[in-house]
């Protein structure tokens, strides 16, 4: 492997069958529409009507705003850096108190969902300890 020369070690690595590779692509693209679609929702459930032509900016505003988040290795969890690039893409196609409140909005409503995220692994993961699948 190319890799495994210029960096003068033993990387390991396993074959992807195309047919694997092409699902797991689908179903990156259906979880970026649904997050998307999640961004649009979030504009209903805080009161704001969004014009049909301004959907697609709001939906890409939040997915590119979290890939910049996580690029953004400076700062954990891409604090500020998300909402910064949500206000910048938002501030002029839309009103400002949406392009101001939907980043924040957007954040309030990640965090809740990494805490009931959390709370579930941890409940599976206790539960895995007890019946003796995992082995502290």
């Amino acid at each position: 492997m190319l890799l495994n020369k210029i960096l003068k070690c033993n990387i390991k690595h396993f074959d992807v069958t195309k047919k694997l590779l092409l699902h797991l692509h689908v179903i990156h693209i259906g979880a970026a529409f649904i997050l998307g679609v999640g961004a649009y929702l979030l504009c209903l459930g805080i009161g704001f009507h969004i014009e049909p032509g301004k959907i697609l900016l709001v939906m890409s505003s939040l997915l590119l705003s979290d890939v910049i988040g996580f690029l953004a290795v400076i700062v954990p969890g891409g604090l500020g850096v998300r909402e910064g690039f949500m206000y910048m893409m938002l501030g002029g196609a839309l009103s400002g108190s949406l392009s101001l409140i939907l980043p924040i909005a957007s954040r309030i409503v990640n965090m809740l969902v990494d805490i009931f995220l959390g709370v579930i692994a941890l409940k599976l993961m206790r539960n895995f300890i007890n019946e003796g699948y995992i082995k502290t």
